[in-house]
């Protein structure tokens, strides 16, 4: 069934350096010169938005973006002039001598209009078949070729080409007249748009151009609206549509004064300029806003589709702990977007931490050394000034530590103020010293259902894992950090020796046990479904990994949960619930305790009792 074509129009998104760099040249180049200035600009695929327009400074050119066109920028000196500007005859007539794209400026002003031109077709012109999927069009080999000979192509000849229905190789366009079979020629065009039912804009002059030279030779078209993305590296086209069967007819007359569209209306859906707030690209701090993070905007522009940027710039973290795995945490945090980070930690910069703690420097630990969890925060927001970041100096109640009766008070103090930092952040990173430090914090990630990651540094080896889900089953769900135990964790300070008391390690692998704890991290929040046999745009999503650097080797492993674990078990659990200060208060006290509550106790001692009968069983036979 035949039916008009319709199309999608054009959306401009002008950067911000575009018109720092257009007001420059304004003011010190053209000044009052009202001749039209050339310009090019980006066009960018993507399937969230109809089209995305990116202007860019003047001062780049054509050769560094393939799918970049050009056009001319017009400055308008008196305002009365641009309903002039603007009408039919004008816009014929600056298409007719100079063509493409072209943008109006007022002088000193900021009133954007952009024109996307097209010419006006009769609907008999734009009659076509049906639209299908490029998928579907093109069988896979001929796909491949098609991507193949497509990039092969010199980038002038990409905006327009011919393709080979055979073979589905693109030729550049001036070669039609070879590759029309039975009066059908295949068409394609660089397509900008996401839209699976419609054509983007630049299809109006695709077919303008056909009409024009083809008619006489070729009764029906099939355009392929040819739109690339790129996943992992490599070219996608599967969101490509074909308009199949469109009817060639002559141009009634050629000779006539041509009509064109495509003025950019605003978005009230009038012809007018629209008005553009730029008093934030003053302040660095929003300049810089934009420039840190458009590693990531790239990446979700030209190979990762489906990354939730905004998920990202939401979570917020809490890192216990702002020693060596504290600091490069939270640097590859911020480097993903991830601005909303709070350290606790009660240790103070000693002489011996800037060399290994990347957020240190020597001032910090003059004069006794200053809070780390403070300095930690305040170096963030030196690095970038719009993190969110706070430090608490909180010492954190670890079992086995035992509690005097005059620190009773502020040990609680801390307890609920951790608490309450916990409840208030979305992931929880524990990177202490000591295996103890950990317990009450995963206590708290169990408790109130927060993600939880743990890294910890031997001498040459290193663990990251994420902690299970806590509303799956007991036999489901993962391990946490001391499912693994059969013992609680006890005092391991008091047998350190002096050259003990800091953690000893190769300078190196704290970086790397960073880098993986935050990439796994990432991977769980955009994929929290995924586990480490499936495969996501980012890899797979493990439960532990273990790294050796001794042998350059990372092992990956899963763990289930331990139903007598002294910190995930729900007999934990369950304690906590009923009075979780005594419960923290009877731990520090005595470690053991958490033995006798989730029963390991017994099970420690039916062990023994069965090793101890083995031996008499042994003795009696010998």
């Amino acid at each position: 069934m035949s039916q008009v074509l319709k199309v999608v129009p054009f959306t401009s998104i002008p950067d911000a350096t575009f018109w720092h760099e257009l007001t420059r040249k304004t003011l010190n180049i053209y000044k009052l010169d009202d001749t039209p200035t050339p310009l090019w600009v980006e066009k960018h695929f993507s399937i969230l938005h109809d089209f995305i327009l990116i202007a860019t400074p003047l001062t780049r050119f054509l050769k560094l973006w393939e799918q970049s066109c050009g056009g001319h920028c017009l400055i308008i000196v008196d305002l009365k002039i641009l309903k002039k500007v603007i009408s039919q005859p004008f816009l014929t007539l600056f298409v007719t001598r100079y063509g493409q794209i072209f943008l109006l400026k007022m002088f000193l002003r900021i009133l954007p209009l952009f024109c996307f031109p097209a010419l006006i077709l009769s609907e008999d012109s734009i009659v076509y078949q049906h639209i299908m999927p490029i998928t579907e069009y093109l069988p896979a080999p001929n796909l491949k070729t098609l991507i193949d000979s497509f990039s092969a192509l010199h980038y002038k000849q990409r905006t327009f080409f011919v393709i080979d229905l055979i073979t589905g190789t693109a030729h550049p366009l001036h070669g039609w007249q070879d590759l029309v079979r039975e009066e059908k020629l295949v068409v394609g065009y660089c397509d900008p748009c996401g839209n699976p039912h419609a054509p983007g804009w630049p299809i109006r002059n695709v077919v303008a151009t056909i009409l024009c030279h083809c008619s006489p030779y070729v009764q029906t078209v099939d355009i392929v609206c040819y739109r690339e993305e790129w996943k992992s590296g490599v070219c996608m086209v599967e969101h490509g549509i074909v308009v199949c069967g469109l009817k060639v007819f002559s141009l009634v007359d050629i000779n006539r004064p041509l009509k064109i569209v495509g003025w950019e209306r605003n978005v009230k859906n009038k012809l007018a300029w629209r008005v553009l707030d730029l008093s934030s690209t003053l302040d660095p701090k929003k300049i810089a806003e934009t420039a840190c993070f458009i590693n990531l905007s790239l990446m979700k522009w030209r190979l990762l589709p489906s990354l939730d940027i905004d998920k990202l710039f939401a979570v917020k973290c809490l890192i216990i702990g702002a020693g060596t795995l504290g600091c490069n945490v939270s640097r590859c945090l911020l480097a993903w977007g991830i601005t909303h980070v709070t350290f606790v930690d009660n240790g103070k910069v000693s002489l011996s931490n800037p060399t290994r703690q990347t957020l240190f420097d020597f001032k910090d630990s003059m004069q006794g050394g200053k809070c780390k969890a403070y300095a930690a925060a305040e170096a963030l927001k030196r690095i970038y000034p719009n993190c969110q970041s706070r430090g608490y100096e909180i010492t954190v109640p670890m079992p086995g530590h035992a509690i005097a009766i005059d620190e009773v008070d502020s040990t609680l103090k801390d307890f609920k103020l951790l608490e309450e930092l916990v409840i208030e952040h979305d992931a929880i990173f524990l990177l202490t010293d000591s295996r103890e430090s950990r317990w009450l914090p995963t206590v708290l990630c169990q408790a109130h259902d927060k993600i939880c990651m743990n890294a910890a540094l031997g001498f040459d080896s290193f663990v990251v894992m994420r902690h299970g889900n806590y509303d799956t089953p007991i036999k489901k769900r993962l391990s946490c950090y001391f499912c693994s135990d059969v013992v609680a964790p006890v005092n391991s300070f008091e047998s350190r020796t002096l050259d003990q008391q800091c953690t000893v390690t190769r300078p190196g692998l704290s970086f790397i046990a960073s880098a993986l704890t935050v990439e796994l991290f990432v991977s769980f929040i955009q994929y929290p479904e995924s586990n480490e046999v499936e495969e996501t745009p980012l890899g797979i999503v493990p439960h532990q990994i273990r790294g050796f650097l001794s042998l350059y080797n990372l092992l990956i492993s899963r763990g289930e949960a331990f139903s007598n674990c002294v910190a995930c078990s729900e007999k934990v659990l369950q304690a906590f619930r009923d009075n979780k200060e005594e419960l923290l208060l009877k731990c520090c006290n005595d470690a053991l305790y958490l033995e006798e509550i989730t029963e390991l106790a017994y099970t420690k001692e039916n062990i023994d009792q069965f090793f101890l009968d083995s031996d008499l069983d042994d003795n009696k036979e010998d």
